[in-house]
């Protein structure tokens, strides 16, 4: 590249960074009497006015001949196969590399040699900078990076092969609900972005390819910046003005001013207008900036609903015309209303964060009330109407029904008068319990960022109801069952195992307790009818987990016993039924869960691969049930366990490796799903401890993480979820115990401290939960083995190094405390039965070290 068109772009970029009354006396004192030159910059200027920055590519202006890469060319590892194309900053290649018996197909980005100013090689380096950091089934990976001969740097990125979002839609189809699933899935991608502070500022159709199997793709970061003081100002954040896509632009990108994550939800506004209608929501008569400013500020753009009967003969349709009478009704109402609140002009009234819009249109598609329109008691019962037409026609009936009752009993006038009290009481305590139900429920979880809280409203409602009702219930097993119903619910928002719930484990027992009374009873006096006997078994299962919780396993494992035979029974009256089937196969594994938390592995594994067998057959039968997968994953997991205790490290990390496998394809088929999130990070959390154990450090540690960053989003997300705080404790156990290992004593020490702070915490607020006090004991002896570790390795003093045998000593001495507490109750049993003498002994080495 010659020294004088060096100049030449180097002169040209800082005029245009300039303001337009400034640039001609710039150009004048820049060119120092050059009249050729400042002719020749005064023409670019002219050519760049006309569309005033707002072009996807810079101004066109006499360049150099390209040196583009031929097929055949190397950079690196990576062989150029042919050239895509060419966007703003660079040209885009085909390349390949093999890897054993395969070939990796990418897409390599070099910056263009005639753009390569500083100001571009700089956002080249920030875009490769962004995609390092991101890491998410929605956008594509960052694979490789570096420099060609002539020091232009380039990306290696992964290869999509899709249709851009618009086509993908058209060529199959698409109905309005598969549209905004799909669309959800991009927020998702968005969403991370937001979360590692970073906002795109380029969200349009043609940056989201869908690929055959229906995932979205988001590419090109190019203009993306990081929400950070310093990237609110200065040339990198602003000069890309004269990038973006005016049609998808926020007005605040246009106006120039100040770019939030705010700016991204707008252009994901103006992505669902041009999904669910089939055109953009503004047409620009010129691409002037002023006239595309003028028309983002001054107008507003036609509903949805209206703009979808108006698309065809379009000149701003896409090619995805989905018009119609028919979809017009189907996005009047609710997605109006979305869609007009991500596009809002003003920041702040817009959706606050990617996942609120997410998650309204979620709402929508589940019929239920979105959070963004007003919520009047007209349109709460209409949604809930319409959300359970079934349930509200059955209401109907039994309200006509009741009513007709209630006239007959009028009409009995020799009807006693503590009868007609006792109805009326009961109607009165329905009618209450309904409307904390429908109404005081509903307006809880809606406003939360996490639906506990809100439930522990129900607890509240729920068990005044309840106790009120039971007494009067002994001759209408009808009542009785439904009151078993409703405990069996209350227990499990108190504290159900694998649920989110209040961490009162004490009172979910005894709502379980109760619910189990009444269907023992009822089991009793139906002997032949298999509902009732399927409730029992659920309830038993309950039981027997609190009771495992609380430090009861042996009657924890008599009720899995109870539950087992009920199963058993049911699944031989019904052979080829699913339901029975895999309930039989829960029953599997609750029985041994029990055996391997008692330390029994070798009696656990038989009874895990007879859960194995059904939940394979169901998975055989049914390829594509979600819920024969999370089984038959879950199974995996609970086998890769015991198996890795026994010492088949390599038998168990096949197990571990399917369950990886099988869990990753439910997360990404469904990324808003807490479920299928949290049982990816145990499945990562197991392989990567079974890779410590065959000496792969790094692997661990690099799967471990990916686990943890999935835990902390969870509980981040509901942080009054117990269930999730605690899968979060463990997982700093966890990460602990690889570090500790590596060895990384300081590194490991402060993971076991985070655990220990959310163990106390969870124990503090539920004494009862005997399962919370071991894991402090834990977290403490892990912690104390940490600071000992560091003793051991030495320090800068005697005297530091007394200091950390010490403070070991002390942590030790805690955790001993614990456990002699939990055996002094009697709940200290089956693999932590010889904790006291283990940390006993640590006690003494601590001693030792100690002495002179």
């Amino acid at each position: 590249m010659s020294t004088e068109y060096a100049r030449v772009k180097e002169i040209f970029f800082a005029a245009l960074d300039r303001p337009a009354a400034e640039r001609g006396g710039f150009l004048e004192a820049a060119c120092a009497g050059d009249e050729a030159l400042l002719a020749r910059l005064l023409g670019l200027l002219e050519a760049a006015r006309e569309g005033d920055g707002f072009l996807e590519e810079p101004p066109e202006y006499p360049a150099e001949p390209e040196t583009g890469l031929a097929a055949g060319a190397r950079l690196g590892p990576w062989e150029i196969v042919r050239e895509i194309g060419r966007g703003g900053m660079g040209a885009v290649y085909e390349a390949q590399r093999a890897e054993g018996d395969f070939v990796r197909r990418t897409a390599l980005k070099v910056v263009r040699p005639e753009i390569a100013t500083a100001f571009f090689l700089a956002r080249f380096r920030k875009e490769r900078r962004i995609l390092a950091g991101l890491d998410h089934p929605h956008i594509a990976r960052l694979l490789d990076a570096g420099a060609t001969p002539d020091g232009l740097p380039y990306v290696v990125i992964e290869y999509v092969e899709g249709e851009p979002l618009l086509e993908h839609c058209a060529s199959r189809g698409l109905g309005v609900s598969e549209r905004l699933r799909l669309f959800r899935q991009v927020c998702a991608a968005v969403e991370h972005a937001h979360r590692h502070l970073v906002v795109h500022r380029d969200i349009k159709p043609s940056n989201i390819l869908v690929t055959s199997e229906g995932v979205p793709k988001l590419l090109d970061f190019g203009i993306a910046t990081l929400v950070e003081p310093e990237a609110a100002s200065g040339p990198l954040a602003t000069d890309t003005r004269r990038l973006l896509t005016p049609e998808y632009a926020s007005p605040e990108q246009l106006g120039g001013g100040r770019i939030t994550t705010a700016t991204d939800v707008y252009s994901l506004g103006v992505v669902l207008y041009e999904l669910l209608t089939g055109r953009r929501p503004f047409r620009f008569p010129t691409s002037d900036s002023r006239d595309v400013a003028r028309s983002v500020a001054e107008r507003e753009p036609v509903r949805p609903s209206v703009a979808a009967t108006k698309a065809d003969g379009d000149a701003s349709a896409g090619p995805d015309r989905v018009a119609s009478k028919k979809t017009a009704r189907l996005l009047r109402g609710d997605l109006d209303t979305i869609v007009m609140t991500a596009m809002r002009r003003e920041p702040e009234r817009r959706y606050a964060s990617v996942r609120q819009l997410s998650e309204d249109v979620l709402r929508h598609l589940e019929g239920r009330p979105i959070s963004a329109r007003k919520d009047t008691l007209l349109y709460r019962s209409g949604k809930f109407v319409r959300r359970n037409r079934a349930g509200v026609a059955a209401a109907l009936f039994a309200t006509a029904a009741l009513a007709a009752g209630f006239v007959m009993t009028v009409r009995q006038k020799r009807e006693a008068e503590h009868e007609r009290a006792r109805a009326e009481r009961r109607f009165n305590d329905v009618r209450r319990l309904a409307g904390s139900f429908l109404f005081e429920f509903h307006d809880a979880i809606e406003n939360l960022p996490g639906s506990t809280p809100a439930r522990a409203l129900i607890v509240q409602r729920a068990l005044q109801y309840l106790d009120g009702l039971a007494a009067e219930s002994a001759s209408d097993s009808g009542l009785r069952r439904e009151l078993a119903a409703a405990y069996q619910k209350v227990g499990i928002v108190q504290g159900g195992r694998s649920e989110a719930n209040l961490g009162d484990t004490r009172g979910a027992l005894r709502s379980f307790q109760k619910a189990l009374a009444l269907r023992r009873d009822l089991a009793a006096a139906l002997p032949r009818d298999g509902d009732v006997a399927r409730e029992l078994a659920v309830t038993l299962d309950s039981v027997g987990d609190t009771l495992s919780q609380t430090g009861n396993p042996a009657k924890a494992l008599d009720a899995y016993r109870e539950s087992l035979r009920v199963r058993e029974g049911l699944a031989a009256a019904d052979p080829k039924g699913v339901k029975a089937r895999r309930a039989l196969a829960i029953s599997y594994h609750r029985m041994a869960s029990a055996l391997a938390d008692d330390g029994d592995d070798r009696r656990a594994v038989p009874v895990w691969q007879k859960e194995m067998d059904i939940f394979e057959t169901l998975l055989k039968e049914n390829p594509t049930d979600a819920r024969s997968q999370r089984n038959v994953a879950l199974s995996c997991k609970y086998m890769g366990g015991s198996l890795h205790r026994l010492g088949e490290s390599a038998r168990a990390q096949e197990f571990l490796r399917r369950a990886v496998a099988l869990d990753l394809a439910r997360s990404t088929a469904n990324p808003t799903s807490a479920e299928a999130a949290i049982d990816l990070s145990y499945s990562y959390a197991e392989f990567a401890l079974g890779l410590l154990q065959v000496g792969d450090g790094e692997g661990a540690l690099e799967t471990y993480r990916k686990a943890l960053a999935i835990r902390e989003s969870l509980a981040a997300a509901d942080p009054t979820n117990a269930d999730s705080g605690g899968a979060l404790a463990r997982g700093y156990i966890g990460l602990g115990e690889i570090l500790e290992k590596r060895p990384d004593a300081g590194a490991a020490l402060q993971s076991y401290r985070r655990a220990l702070a959310i163990d106390e915490t969870r124990s503090k607020r539920d004494p009862s939960n005997e399962a919370a006090r071991e894991a402090v004991a834990i977290d403490l002896a892990h912690e104390a083995s940490a600071e000992a570790s560091l003793a051991a390795a030495g320090g800068p003093s005697a005297t530091a190094r007394a200091a950390r045998w010490k403070e070991a000593r002390a942590t030790y001495r805690r955790s001993l405390d614990v456990w002699l507490d939990l055996r002094g109750r009697g709940v200290l049993k089956g693999a932590y039965a010889k904790e006291p003498e283990r940390v006993a002994e640590q006690i003494a080495l601590c001693d030792a070290a100690l002495r002179p």
